[in-house]
């Protein structure tokens, strides 16, 4: 006997079945089509595709037949599948540091009137885990279980499942009703766990008209009370639910909040062994590790995935990773089966970088291969070592960043600022930077391009790219916001917010993740004044700004922002890490460029074409190249018409 006088039992809340048109096919012993009169008229069902066998139901699958379909449509059409999550948690193990959260979903479930509980938070929270919880709990006659809910059980009910096959009219609605009629009758005792609830809400243009109508039908049962429903959706997801009023407020709202750091490690603590017992024991796990297994989750977290999800999927792929790397060993017979791998730190930091940037993306940067490709650039030898040591700073991962690493490029036009961006991102990620316009965003309504429009605008359902997606897939890219001065504060702010808390909401809910992100601000502001020979030092001889001293010397950043000032708000200045200053290309570096650009088509050309080997000379003589500055060079132009300038020299070489 339990505490409430009943006799212990992981059945005592299942009820006989009611008739037509629902059946617990638990039993197959008890399916009434099995003794039903054979149809001469009907072709015999084949036994392996028919639902009516309970081969490959998953533990505590029930299966609700629908009427309304003819006898010779294929049982997929003719039954949805519900899990017992009753019984198929009852051996679960309790869920930690969500009794508050339970037992304020247990008080909703037993209100009055709308009893439907909405538990809404991040995803990863573990919202489908408190009705899992609940389940374990009603099957277990737990304690905490209200009088109201003793022998009930959870079914948790698929929208998808539901809606598909209906294709006849009035289907789905019949298919509805009686999932209605089947849990309001008290002799059932059945509570409705929709995840994903979201789906049913929404406007038309969001979600299918099949989905839309199931809210539409649930709606009178819902206000009732004697319909229970707990629904889970994410944070960002739940605004759905504000383009239906009527079904907002039949809903209680339960958050769910993310995990701190000593719930989390406590948790992985807990869920240690069983992973374990998973891959076999073929590996160990210390304490230690699981520290880093929470400090990877938080630092590289693409999707933005909550606690204590991220740790736990983070923890599951190493080990799976793990166990992959000692098969291959014993497969090649370089260790003993019985050896047993100890899970390391790196081990957990390089599976956290391929979760989050792919397998693709450089574990590090290859710091002399990105020199020898920066110092193409001549004349900025002084940025060089100032940037590739910030960026080799940050990869040691001694300290986690919370923030985007972040610069200002400024200068004048062709020295090189928006080149740099491109060298380095390759380097660090394989491919181009983003980049993105100023002056495509001078008004405040052409921000919407960037962070799209919200809800109820147009375009707020537009699934066009933006520029910044690629943050979503790859957090780890260089964002080049290319002549920043001419675009409009509005745009401006919205990168200072972002540059301050290294995240930005989108207009759709979502947020970006500018952690792991570089992003370089080029500007033209102060050109007249920033690396001209004639400027040489500040009038307190606080240093060269065009020199390596000016990056870390404060008194030259200071100077270098109130150069800029009339450009740039100089809170927006402060919130930027560094700003280096390029220097003006004179005649003499531009000569340089010419050389050095000569050397690189030339290799590109005979690549290709081989047969030109003899017409293009293998140096450019000095004659030719004087000629070329001459008639070429333009201060305010920079290194810009060298590259057009060398290619159509060596074209007419070979005309």
């Amino acid at each position: 006997m339990n505490s409430r006088g009943l006799p212990h039992t992981t059945n005592h809340y299942k009820k006989e079945p009611p008739t037509v048109p629902f059946h617990d096919f638990t039993d197959p012993d008890s399916d009434p089509r099995q003794n039903a009169p054979a149809n001469p008229t009907a072709q015999p069902p084949s036994a392996p595709t028919s639902h009516s066998s309970q081969q490959g139901l998953p533990p505590g699958a029930i299966m609700i037949p629908f009427p309304g379909q003819p006898q010779q449509q294929s049982a997929p059409n003719d039954e949805t599948r519900f899990i017992d999550l009753n019984e198929r948690h009852k051996d679960d193990e309790p869920a930690l540091f969500r009794d508050d959260v339970i037992d304020q979903t247990l008080a909703i479930l037993i209100s009055k009137n709308k009893p439907n509980a909405l538990l809404v938070g991040p995803a990863g929270t573990g919202k489908s885990r408190i009705a899992e919880d609940i389940a374990r709990r009603l099957a277990n006659d737990d304690v905490s279980i209200p009088d109201q809910l003793v022998g009930h059980r959870i079914l948790d009910v698929s929208i998808a499942e539901l809606v598909a096959g209906a294709g006849v009219v009035g289907q789905l609605e019949e298919r509805i009703l009686d999932l209605i009629k089947y849990a309001t009758d008290p002799s059932n005792k059945v509570i409705i766990f929709i995840d994903e609830i979201h789906q049913i809400a929404g406007d038309q243009s969001s979600h299918s008209g099949s989905q839309a109508k199931v809210a539409q039908i649930l709606k009178p049962y819902l206000a009732r009370g004697d319909l229970r429903v707990i629904g889970a959706t994410t944070t960002q997801e739940a605004r759905d639910f504000d383009h239906d009023p009527a079904l907002k407020r039949r809903f209680s709202r339960v958050n769910v909040d993310e995990f701190d750091r000593d719930q989390t490690l406590t948790i992985l603590h807990a869920a240690r062994d069983g992973y374990l017992k998973h891959f076999n024991n073929a590996v160990t796990v210390s304490d230690d590790v699981l520290g880093y297994v929470y400090t990877y989750s938080q630092q590289f977290n693409p999707g933005n995935t909550a606690q204590p999800d991220a740790a736990l999927t983070l923890f599951d792929k190493a080990l799976a990773s793990l166990t992959m790397e000692k098969q291959r060993l014993i497969n090649n017979h370089v260790i003993a089966p019985s050896l047993k791998f100890p899970v390391s730190e790196r081990h957990i930091h390089n599976t956290a970088r391929k979760l989050a940037f792919g397998s693709q993306v450089p574990a590090s940067i290859n710091t002399d291969d990105a020199r020898d490709k920066l110092e193409t650039l001549f004349g900025q030898d002084h940025i060089i070592e100032p940037v590739l040591t910030a960026i080799k700073r940050e990869q040691l991962g001694i300290f986690p960043r919370t923030k985007p690493l972040s610069w200002v490029f400024a200068g004048s036009s062709g020295v090189g600022k928006t080149e740099m961006a491109r060298i380095l991102s390759r380097a660090i990620n394989g491919g181009d930077p983003i980049i993105i316009n100023g002056p495509e965003y001078i008004s405040p309504e052409s921000i919407t391009g960037l962070i799209g429009s919200s809800d109820g605008y147009i375009g707020s359902n537009s699934k066009r790219a933006k520029p910044l997606d690629p943050l979503i897939s790859n957090p780890r890219q260089v964002i080049v916001l290319d002549e920043f001065e001419k675009s409009h504060p509005h745009f401006q702010q919205l990168f200072m917010a972002a540059l301050d808390t290294g995240t930005m909401a989108m207009a759709n809910g979502t947020t970006l993740n500018f952690s792991q992100a570089i992003i370089i601000a080029t500007t033209n502001a102060a050109r007249d004044k920033i690396g001209r020979d004639s400027f040489g030092f500040d009038s307190d001889n606080s240093g060269v700004l065009g020199s390596a001293q000016a990056a870390t010397d404060p008194r030259a950043q200071e100077r270098l922002k109130s150069l800029m000032s009339k450009d740039f708000p100089v809170e927006l200045l402060n919130r930027f890490q560094n700003i280096f200053a390029f220097n003006r290309i004179d005649a003499g570096t531009y000569r340089e460029i010419l050389d050095n650009l000569y050397q690189r088509r030339r290799d590109a050309v005979l690549l290709s074409h081989p047969h030109y080997a003899a017409q293009i000379p293998a140096d450019i003589d000095s004659d030719t190249l004087d000629q070329l500055v001459e008639t070429t060079f333009i201060s305010d132009f920079g290194a810009r018409p060298a590259a057009r300038t060398i290619e159509d020299h060596i074209a007419s070489l070979l005309m």
